[in-house]
């Protein structure tokens, strides 16, 4: 039980500074401009456990600006799955050559 206590705020207190971001919202810091931008839906077994918490992912984005692939960094694995679905719907601006981008999305 202590344990669980500690585990819990932990969480809390990573969360804190990530107050603003909504029930998906997202951030794309890269140099590319995301121009189809789908956010994930929020896992039904996630919102019944209120569980919160980041996904941290690298996306391979081709020329062309679709998704070629994408990493998770990190993130709760409740939540990951979603977050992966929906990048992958993500259309970035063309360029003519592949970059690596980092997104992240915020469940709260």
């Amino acid at each position: 039980m202590v344990r669980f206590v500690r585990l819990m705020l932990v969480l809390c207190l990573l969360a804190i500074p990530l107050q603003g971001f909504g029930e998906g919202a997202t951030e794309g810091a890269g140099a590319r401009k995301v121009r189809v931008n789908v956010k994930p839906e929020y896992p039904e077994v996630a919102r019944r456990l209120a569980i919160h918490g980041i996904v941290q992912l690298k996306v391979k984005v081709s020329g062309e600006g679709t998704v070629r692939s994408v990493e998770v960094v990190g993130g709760n694995p409740v939540l990951v799955q979603s977050a992966v679905d929906a990048v992958k719907k993500w259309r970035y601006e063309a360029t003519g050559k592949e970059s690596l981008e980092p997104v992240r999305f915020a469940f709260d």
